[in-house]
């Protein structure tokens, strides 16, 4: 049941969350920690690879790259370890979700005396800085892995994935964005 809300979670929030801009640092700073925490826990438990398909997805999913971007995930479910680190990304990011959301939920419910309109308006804030949130997460752990791997590998950070599918290593010659 669990991972049945997860991945609706995630689908959800992975549809608006090219749209969401992310959220200035100070917004979500009693998160922070946490998601970088999260981030360097999925890093050192997975391989340079299976980073970088994450690092293709997450920068994908930032340019819009529709054809491509199914291209990824196609590889991705085919894939035991790489469906692993997703989850560990996707419980990594629910989690931390899950912990502000209960936060503002028990802001809202404190307010006594609010009428429809003004808890719906707040419901919808709520929706709103959720969409930046799961956009900064993303933000983390691209960095943290982009950061990694520049160390190791600078090469290698290239876009994997075109319309097509996976591209071949010695045709990879666009860059990954520096940040999303």
């Amino acid at each position: 049941m669990n991972k049945y809300l997860m991945s609706i979670g995630i689908a959800a929030t992975t549809m608006f969350s090219a749209h969401a801009h992310t959220a200035a640092p100070a917004t979500f700073a009693q998160l922070e920690s946490i998601i970088i925490t999260n981030a360097e826990v999925t890093k050192n438990k997975f391989s340079d690879d299976i980073l970088l398909v994450l690092l293709n997805l997450f920068a994908l999913e930032a340019q819009g790259s529709k054809n491509a971007l199914i291209k990824c995930a196609q590889f991705i479910e085919k894939d035991k370890d790489m469906l692993e680190a997703i989850e560990s990304f996707g419980l990594g990011t629910m989690n931390v979700m899950q912990t502000y959301m209960e936060a503002m939920q028990r802001k809202i419910d404190s307010r006594n005396n609010l009428t429809e309109e003004q808890e719906e308006t707040l419901q919808q804030k709520l929706n709103t800085k959720l969409q930046e949130l799961f956009a900064y997460i993303h933000t983390v752990y691209y960095d943290v892995f982009y950061r990694d791997i520049s160390t190791k590998n600078p090469h290698k950070l290239t876009f994997m994935f075109d319309e097509n599918g996976i591209i071949p290593q010695e045709k990879r010659t666009e860059a990954l964005p520096i940040s999303l």
